[in-house]
């Protein structure tokens, strides 16, 4: 019983990002990327969580793509865009706008849990970012073989991931609060308004969404 415990507990972790493998999704997927000027290509794809960078497989190396050469990718049936440089899951859009995910790693909360085991959070800080910054994150340009990646990618501590929900709208990406919207928004009255009128449910992506419209037309 303890045995099957533990076999759990292990298939579970690998399932997430760590710092040795700090991407969205636990291998490489199947998908096609819409380039900026150079059409479709499909190929094996996954979101590197340090910067929200798009990776590839080419030949038996992992790359980076750059922000500036990709609009969006479809990963499975995951679509995901760029957004100001970074690669942001799209959970619903309209003609107007989308509302979106992007995950971001908590650093202060990844240093206070090494620091518990006896090592300066600063120094351990260090550790971690250089292994991400190893594997091609946001701070480096390097490639890394796939299989050898794949090989440590238990090795690693769990990443802390902090999820936030933006509205993108005429090259807005508004942080999906009652201030953070109130502030963008140009007529403060009728935004007002309409929060008086209408139970945004911030969990709700079609009810995001709406809002999302009605900031279409103000702005």
């Amino acid at each position: 019983m303890l045995v099957a415990l533990i076999s759990a507990f292990v298939s579970v972790r690998a399932q997430g990002p760590t710092t040795t493998w700090p991407y969205v999704y636990s291998d490489f997927e199947q998908g096609t990327v819409n380039f900026t000027k150079k059409g479709q290509k499909g190929g094996l794809f996954n979101i590197c969580i340090d910067g929200a960078r798009l990776h590839f497989i080419d030949g038996d190396l992992v790359k980076s793509a750059s922000p500036g050469e990709v609009m969006s990718v479809m990963i499975g049936k995951d679509l995901f865009q760029n957004v100001l440089g970074r690669m942001v899951k799209v959970l619903a859009k309209s003609e107007k706008c989308l509302v979106v995910e992007d995950n971001e790693i908590d650093f202060a909360t990844l240093n206070s849990t090494e620091a518990a085991y006896g090592s300066s959070s600063n120094t351990l800080g260090n550790m971690s970012l250089s292994s991400l910054e190893g594997i091609g994150g946001s701070n480096s340009s390097s490639s890394l073989n796939h299989m050898e990646l794949k090989h440590n990618k238990d090795q690693g501590k769990e990443l802390p991931l902090i999820v936030k929900k933006y509205i993108v709208v005429k090259g807005h990406k508004i942080f999906c609060a009652k201030k953070d919207i109130m502030e963008t928004a140009p007529d403060k009255a009728a935004m007002k308004q309409y929060f008086k009128e209408n139970s945004v449910k911030w969990k709700d992506e079609v009810s995001l969404m709406a809002l999302g419209d009605f900031l279409y037309e103000q702005l």
